[in-house]
């Protein structure tokens, strides 16, 4: 895991925001009180086919526990290339679309509770 990068700095400064970044990729997120909110991911290109966004999802998830966190939530802006992967591969690992407002699908997936996993 990759530690005080300059890019988790910035992030940190400019949207008081965190990040979980390794050597393929990283998901910038902010906690609030049980939900985990992810404002942006990206995995490299070469690994996307892999299981590296399941990995960056699954550490998440643990951090999130950590911190009292039911549920991750995301927005997918339809409008933005490469949407429908992200909308599949978020599926794929238990996200769930709660609502769907123009060209914005919200998705959350549970952690706590019951719907663990």
């Amino acid at each position: 895991m990759l530690k005080d990068t300059l890019y988790a700095k910035y992030i940190k400064e400019r949207d008081d925001r965190e990040i979980l970044e390794d050597e393929f990729g990283f998901i910038t997120y902010k906690i609030s009180g049980e939900e985990c909110y992810i404002n942006d991911m990206c995995i490299d290109l070469s690994e996307r086919s892999g299981s590296r966004g399941r990995n960056l999802i699954e550490q998440l998830k643990e951090i999130a526990l950590k911190l009292g966190c039911t549920f991750i939530s995301a927005n997918i802006y339809l409008a933005d290339k490469g949407s429908s992967n992200t909308l599949f591969a978020s599926l794929k690992v238990g996200f769930k679309v709660v609502k769907a407002n123009h060209d914005i699908l919200f998705i959350v997936k549970k952690i706590g509770g019951e719907d663990n996993g």
